[in-house]
């Protein structure tokens, strides 16, 4: 998808995509919910206050800020800005042991559903700026941290209150169709791919990597089931 040389069609593909994502995540949210699964990062009420915020009449004010402040930014980045919003479904369930390190789904661009934000939506745009400073000074004292990227989530062990890696990020600038997504240990992966291995764990790509047990696993298929392909 990253490579399409006509911007229109390919805006119309990643659009539906985009969509289904929407519904995969109020989906997942509603399934969650039945399971008696409580929204909400255990370790700061300052975080989300809800699992999905989306956009509003202020969101394309901040996309044109994001451009005109880092250039282009991906196609699949902004349009899951402009119709999926922020989602976070850091939580806790009921039949699933502490600790376990399941990496729910976070990608938050605007943290529109924050305490700070519903104080000063211009909060987001700040935090963007700051990390881009501190990036920036750190090349020009020697340091390699590769490319910038917007952070959008903690990583999966921040996610369990464990000292982990960098945030999850989307790299800027990037006028590609897909955007290119720092992910665990650091790993860049297309943004769309990021979002399939996402959904086909019903919202918890960690538990596909570890063995978390047959409670989280028949959950896990309760959640993934029927949601639709990207």
């Amino acid at each position: 998808m990253r490579q399409v040389r006509h911007r229109g069609s390919a805006e119309a593909v990643v659009r539906e995509a985009m969509m289904r994502a929407r519904t995969n995540v109020i989906t997942i949210i509603e399934r969650l919910r039945e399971q008696g699964y409580r929204f909400g990062d255990p370790w700061n009420d300052q975080g989300a206050r809800a699992p999905h915020a989306p956009p509003d009449d202020r969101t394309p004010a901040f996309v044109a800020w994001l451009e005109k402040r880092w250039g282009p930014i991906p196609m699949t980045a902004r349009l899951w800005i402009e119709i999926v919003g922020d989602v976070s479904l850091l939580g806790t369930h009921p039949d699933w042991p502490k600790g376990l390190v399941t990496d729910p789904l976070v990608v938050e661009f605007e943290y529109k559903s924050w305490p700070f934000a519903e104080r000063d939506r211009r909060a987001a745009r700040r935090h963007f700026k700051s990390e881009h400073d501190s990036w920036k000074l750190n090349l020009k004292e020697g340091g390699d941290l590769g490319p910038f990227a917007l952070d959008v989530a903690p990583d999966a062990l921040h996610k369990t209150n464990i000292s982990g890696g960098a945030p999850y990020g989307v790299l800027v600038p990037d006028a590609s169709v897909d955007a290119t997504f720092r992910y665990d240990d650091g790993a860049l992966l297309p943004f769309i791919e990021y979002l399939r291995l996402v959904f086909r764990c019903g919202g918890f790509p960690g538990t596909w990597r570890r063995n978390c047990g047959p409670h989280v696993t028949a959950a896990r298929r309760a959640l993934s089931k029927g949601l639709l392909e990207l």
